[in-house]
């Protein structure tokens, strides 16, 4: 199934984490899950030219009173017993990475895991 938020596709996610990011977005409203998409383009056109960026360093540790908090209490309440900061990165990771799929500029990404935990961005130059 093409997952799309606002209109706009999002690349294919792993088979194993669509459950979850099923589950997760149908605890948000979808205002709440746009939101959180407009959040995250705002954060990416925030971002200087020449910079290299990592999903997991763009928003912070604490989303309170931002548009990514019911991100978080929706990965609390799906799963009490878990860990939702692992969920709710897993989450915002695969957001990430649609929003940079749909971006207007063209953006490289590249998983290593000696750098860090997640994707990298880069802007292509022209």
């Amino acid at each position: 199934m093409l997952q799309t938020i606002d209109g706009k596709s999002m690349p294919p996610l792993s088979a194993s984490f669509l459950v979850y990011y099923n589950q997760i977005a149908g605890r948000m409203s979808d205002a709440g899950v746009v939101a959180a998409a407009n959040y995250v383009d705002a954060l990416i056109a925030n971002q200087k030219q020449d910079e290299v960026h990592v999903a997991s360093w763009l928003p912070g540790a604490d989303w309170s009173g931002t548009d990514l908090q019911p991100i978080w209490t929706a990965c609390v309440s799906l799963y009490p017993n878990g860990d939702p900061h692992e969920m709710s990165a897993r989450f915002f990771g695969q957001l990430v990475r649609s929003r940079f799929h749909n971006h207007s500029d063209l953006w490289y990404c590249t998983l290593n895991e000696y750098v860090a935990r997640s994707w990298i961005y880069f802007r292509a130059t022209r």
